[in-house]
């Protein structure tokens, strides 16, 4: 059994409104982001242990979590990408807000289509192309989206320490590492990263920028 505190998740979105607390809140709500990590960590080891089963109900569970981790791909490797870019910008006191924008209609991202580059306080990116019928587009280099990204520059740093940064940071890269090797565990072709791909699409886009 897994237990996640939905307190530590408004926790992170309070501070990534720059919302402050008195020292005993703050230390509660810390507290409880700390159980959380460590309850998400030990499901991440839980998802990465498991062995290939041949029963039909375990290899559907297995199916299921190759589902919900492929979904979340993206939203992670974003996040990751924001949080470099609010890490590069702390000396200078600013930072980028993630807008997430649910599509009501059936939605294609599209990476073929020959986007140009916005400033937010001289950090360029990149938004997101999308058309709302797969057959508006002929490339392949497309795919099915539930929200669009937005940004929001702000003329303040993120409300925590850089040591705070580059620990979610690692955090962060650590859980994509085990995420990425227990779907190539568990699927039919082992050889095919789908972080690693989206990872290398993003580190184009960025030297294209």
């Amino acid at each position: 059994m897994f237990c996640f505190d939905s307190e530590a998740f408004r926790y992170l979105v309070a501070i990534q409104n720059s919302i402050e607390f008195d020292p005993k809140e703050r230390n509660e709500f810390e507290q409880s982001w700390s159980r959380l990590v460590i309850e998400s960590k030990r499901f991440r080891d839980y998802l990465c242990n498991q062995k290939s089963y041949h029963k039909n109900v375990e290899w559907q569970s297995n199916k299921d979590a190759q589902f919900q981790i492929k979904n979340m791909i993206r939203p992670i490797l974003e996040t990751i990408r924001n949080h470099l870019r609010n890490m590069i910008m702390y000396k200078h006191n600013s930072s980028i807000k993630l807008h997430a924008t649910h599509m009501k209609q059936p939605t294609m991202l599209c990476y073929a289509y020959n986007r140009h580059p916005e400033n937010y306080g001289n950090i360029w990116i990149m938004p997101d192309h999308v058309h709302h019928s797969p057959n508006m587009c002929t490339s392949h280099e497309q795919k099915s989206i539930e929200y669009t990204l937005n940004y929001e520059f702000l003329n303040q740093k993120v409300d925590q320490s850089m040591d705070d940064l580059k620990s979610q940071r690692d955090d962060l890269y650590e859980i994509c590492a085990k995420l990425s090797y227990f779907l190539m565990k568990t699927s039919l072709n082992s050889q095919d990263d789908l972080f690693l791909s989206d990872i290398n699409r993003i580190i184009s886009e960025e030297e294209f920028i």
